[in-house]
């Protein structure tokens, strides 16, 4: 009886220290969603680090929303099989994408500097037609970042596209006793990530309204909308580029 109080004594402190092990990183994310916007759009992202993998997805209003997953750009780190996984919304259709976890050419750059109150250090990568400048730190040794980044010696922490379409800002790292969110593809269309961005680039486009014999007037004039391109993270060739 005595051995089996032990094991159970022992299960439940591991239990809690795996509970109390997750650390959580808030980012402040800036993002450009085409090509004609000028100001761009503000968001909160969380990225939950538990044991060998991670999950990072948008925050909304209140926890519970974010248990629901009824929104796009949520990505799911699973290092134990080095695959990464995607959720992305395109006109409200859920899409879900998997994929080798991506082999990173990071360049170590000159210089360091204090973020967040941590020391970090420089590195950039070319990633699917992007130019990502970082800041990690040795501080914090965890080997991710926000969305598909990773596999720096350190935490990222501070992100920024050298076109300037997107930035990501760590603001704060806390340990909570359990992740916030699950990670589903249930309803999700599964396709490739480079259908995903084509049909990103897809649904931007008006041609077929602008063929309609639907007319809008507007002050007595003919409106017709104006096709945009969308800015994607991803970039797979010169047809969607």
């Amino acid at each position: 009886m005595k051995k089996l109080y032990l094991f159970f004594f022992i299960l439940f402190s591991v239990l809690e220290t795996n509970a109390q092990n997750v650390i959580k990183v808030s980012y402040h994310v800036l993002y450009r969603p085409t090509e004609q916007t000028v100001s761009p759009i503000e968001n909160d992202y969380v990225l939950e680090l538990a044991g060998d993998s991670s999950f990072y997805t948008k925050v909304k209003d209140s926890l519970e929303i974010a248990r629901r997953l009824d929104f796009g750009d949520t990505v799911f780190k699973d290092f134990a099989n080095q695959r990464v996984s995607f959720v992305g919304l395109v006109k409200s259709v859920k899409y879900y994408t998997t994929e080798p976890m991506p082999n990173f050419q990071w360049e170590c750059l000159d210089g360091d500097t204090i973020f967040c109150g941590y020391p970090c250090s420089k590195a950039r990568v070319q990633y699917r037609g992007r130019t990502w400048n970082v800041l990690y730190t040795l501080d914090l040794p965890y080997s991710d970042g926000p969305w598909k980044l990773c596999g720096l010696p350190g935490l990222i922490m501070k992100v920024v596209d050298q076109k300037r379409g997107f930035s990501f800002s760590g603001y704060k790292v806390e340990t909570v006793k359990e992740l916030i969110g699950t990670f589903s593809k249930k309803g999700a269309k599964s396709v490739t990530p480079k259908e995903y961005a084509e049909d990103l680039v897809s649904a931007y486009s008006y041609e077929d309204f602008s063929n309609s014999k639907v007319h809008i007037i507007v002050d007595g004039k003919e409106w017709k909308p104006t096709q945009k391109t969308p800015c994607l993270l991803e970039y797979f060739d010169e047809k969607i580029k």
